[in-house]
């Protein structure tokens, strides 16, 4: 377990990355391989993280759609991630006037 997380954790910054340099299917690719490394079955403390760096490799990149399906994972399960922390959070700025995104936070603001 130990080997998939270091993996993992190297996948994840490998991916975001790529998506600085705006390489979208090798920054994807690699933050996707991350989350299947380290899958949210395997630890509800740390997995989660995984998810969120693939949310924002999808977000860098622009890509709202895919951004708020992998934030919809992580929101539903405690984890460190919170709407509030995604309104203020300056990573996010690609996709946060998208009406997928704007509905997320509001559908997660009232839970």
């Amino acid at each position: 377990m130990i080997a998939a997380i270091d993996l993992g954790g190297t996948r994840t910054k490998f991916g975001l990355i790529e998506a600085g340099l705006g390489r979208a299917s090798e920054a994807v690719r690699h933050a996707e391989r991350a989350v299947a490394l380290y899958p949210l079955e395997s630890d509800a403390l740390g997995a989660p993280v995984q998810v969120v760096n693939l949310a924002l490799v999808h977000a860098l990149l622009g890509n709202a759609d895919a951004t708020v399906r992998a934030l919809r994972d992580v929101l539903s399960i405690p984890s460190p991630m919170s709407v509030a922390w995604l309104e203020i959070d300056p990573r996010w700025d690609a996709v946060r006037s998208s009406d997928a995104f704007e509905a997320l936070l509001e559908e997660f603001q009232e839970q």
